[in-house]
């Protein structure tokens, strides 16, 4: 935020005494003061349409305006459904566009999602792998996340969704191998690796998103 009072004083010619505490500063100072309250009200204006900053019946007015109902998810929820609404409305469901919304979506970059198309096995549809660490951390189940991806895909295109996982057995047979981010996890349950999880849209119901 500007210094409107240091600014004013600035200006100020030599024959004024360009010191706050002085007879001119003191009347510079209040109308200083306006100025400072005036600019917090429009920077509190612009935050609240802000999606990441804007929160309760604010954010519910910027859902409105895309479209995308509320239900009765968190804030935090709710800013990912906006975020996935918008760009769904700009998707022209290609895959590299695809790439694009879910990467900004969760945060991660896009070389963390990879997109595969099943054809010819399985015509119209394509397989989205994501890590599930960013999917936990948004505070979305996976079921959620899953169902999004399956909305930003092209119509007609069926979108399974696969969790990747740390989780890994030893790969030499009758070998042990460590490894505190990949293998079982200690009695604390603070090291080990995470399991997957895979969804496939045609075997689960759809959720009001």
């Amino acid at each position: 935020m500007p210094n409107f009072l240091q600014s004013m004083l600035k200006r100020l010619t030599d024959n004024y005494a360009q010191k706050e505490n002085s007879n001119i500063g003191k009347l510079l100072k209040i109308i200083a003061d306006e100025m400072n309250e005036i600019e917090t009200a429009f920077l509190e204006i612009q935050n609240s349409r802000d999606i990441d900053q804007t929160e309760g019946a604010t954010l519910d007015r910027v859902g409105t305006n895309v479209q995308q109902l509320r239900g009765a998810v968190s804030d935090d929820i709710y800013r990912v459904l906006i975020k996935a609404k918008i760009k769904r409305n700009i998707s022209d469901g290609g895959i590299e566009t695809m790439i694009d919304i879910i990467s900004f979506i969760l945060n991660i970059d896009k070389t963390d999602v990879k997109i595969t198309e099943s054809w010819p096995a399985e015509p119209a549809t394509i397989q989205v792998d994501v890590p599930a660490s960013a999917v936990n951390g948004l505070g979305l189940t996976l079921l959620q996340f899953a169902q999004i991806c399956d909305l930003v895909a092209a119509s007609g295109v069926k979108a399974s969704t696969l969790f990747q996982g740390t989780f890994e057995f030893s790969s030499m047979e009758g070998d042990v191998e460590t490894d505190i981010d990949k293998g079982f996890a200690d009695d604390l349950q603070t090291t080990g690796g995470t399991l997957g999880a895979y969804y496939d849209p045609a075997s689960s119901a759809p959720l009001p998103l």
